[in-house]
């Protein structure tokens, strides 16, 4: 993807390529994992809040932006059903009481879909 082959050029030449860059990459779910990973330590909060939005984050990037100093991508990572449940736990004793109420909602949304899957007679045993 074309993408993904300019971020690996542009990394070559310098530490990080262009914010909007950064942000595009951050925000697209087709993009590499490991570029992810690597954009989660990136300095602005954008990009750091593009990465929290995205689905296809790796689950120890968003344990990481669980402790982002910017309240806004503790606030996203809390926001997200796809969220690990240790950056959750992590979140749910947050200083901030939206995001630690955010945390503890998702937490028991994930649960509750448990609960029905589990509980529905044509789920698969694993």
């Amino acid at each position: 993807m074309f993408i993904n082959r300019l971020f690996k050029t542009l990394t070559a030449v310098t530490k990080y390529p262009s914010t909007y860059t950064c942000q595009e990459i951050a925000s697209n779910s087709n993009s590499d994992p490991s570029y992810l990973a690597y954009l989660g330590e990136h300095p602005d909060i954008s990009v750091r809040q593009a990465l929290a939005d995205n689905e296809a984050t790796p689950a120890d990037t968003l344990c990481n932006l669980a402790l982002d100093s910017d309240k806004i991508v503790r606030e996203k990572v809390a926001e997200k059903i796809y969220t690990p449940t240790i950056a959750l736990e992590i979140l749910s004793e947050d200083s901030d009481k939206k995001i630690s109420d955010t945390a503890l909602y998702t937490r028991n949304r994930i649960k509750a879909v448990q609960a029905l899957v589990a509980a529905n007679n044509n789920t698969p045993e694993i």
